[in-house]
């Protein structure tokens, strides 16, 4: 759930005030925060579901989906919405997926 909070804040901040230079300085430091959390979440997660012997195949798929095609998509669709609504209108449309993300995980903890 941190790791979806900082990314919330991350892309408001960026989006927004990307031109106060302590700003950005914070930004890069949630970018740690956000990348580094995910990543071993997903690692672990990697680890539970696949047995020892398929976990290369595992992160294999990992790298695959959420960073290649997850990646790809993203820089396409985000491309587009640059030239459609803003810089900053896209920046706000990351910070509510990451805010959508956040509410996933907040109602799946609930069952």
């Amino acid at each position: 759930m941190l790791c979806f909070v900082c990314g919330v804040v991350r892309w408001v901040l960026v989006g927004w005030f990307a031109s106060i230079v302590w700003v950005l300085v914070l930004t890069q430091l949630l970018h740690c925060v956000t990348f580094a959390l995910f990543h071993m979440v997903s690692i672990e997660q990697i680890r539970r579901l696949f047995p020892e012997r398929y976990a290369g195949q595992g992160q294999a798929m990992y790298s695959a989906f959420a960073i290649g095609l997850g990646g790809g998509l993203g820089m396409v669709i985000a491309g587009y919405l640059w030239e459609w609504i803003g810089g900053a209108w896209v920046f706000t449309a990351a910070a509510c997926v990451s805010a959508s993300a956040l509410a996933i995980i907040i109602l799946s903890q609930r069952r």
